[in-house]
């Protein structure tokens, strides 16, 4: 399926009711003028608040809503996060805190930070809303179920998978030269 995603920066003043018919006509008409385009997914961010309007191929109607808090610092660079406990990585990629890094093009940190995760609950980690609410590109993780991965891949962020003995401290050192 062919489909383009679309990142536009919204005036803070504005108001949802003067977006969201920009936003469907925007995909509308990019669907209409462009045969081999299927479905058009367009973010408006705002501040720290993104929502996104999806034309799906399949579905043949637009629908508006899904939002994500943005949490965490302002994003510098390529965004990593890594599920932590107890000072080391978490045993599965749902916790209750995650370690979130920027490092720049040429692998160096230019910043870390431990954050909670508002969305982990006992009936449901909610790693992958999470890692969409801090925006990251990359995620490390021992262990993820098959639902959260796919979530958070249909987001463009990277999945990967290490050893279930891997120690926070040496992926640190593999992760950039800095750390």
């Amino acid at each position: 399926m062919n489909m383009a995603e679309i990142t536009l920066l919204g005036d803070p003043e504005a108001k949802l009711s003067e977006i969201t018919p920009l936003t469907q006509k925007m995909s509308a008409e990019l669907v209409a003028e462009i045969p081999q385009l299927k479905q058009v997914s367009v973010t408006v961010e705002s501040h720290q608040y993104t929502a996104n309007t999806v034309r799906g191929g399949f579905r043949k109607h637009l629908f508006y809503g899904r939002q994500h808090r943005r949490l965490g610092p302002v994003k510098q660079g390529t965004r990593i996060m890594i599920p932590v406990d107890n000072d080391d990585i978490a045993p599965d990629f749902g916790a209750a805190e995650y370690l979130v890094i920027d490092i720049n093009n040429e692998g160096r940190l230019i910043q870390k930070e431990l954050l909670a995760n508002p969305y982990y609950g006992s009936d449901a980690p909610h790693g992958a809303q999470f890692a969409v609410s801090v925006a990251a590109d990359r995620v490390y993780v021992k262990q993820i179920a098959d639902h959260a991965r796919q979530n958070i891949e249909n987001h463009g962020i990277i999945v990967y998978q290490i050893g279930a003995e891997e120690k926070l401290k040496d992926l640190m050192d593999k992760l950039f030269s800095d750390g």
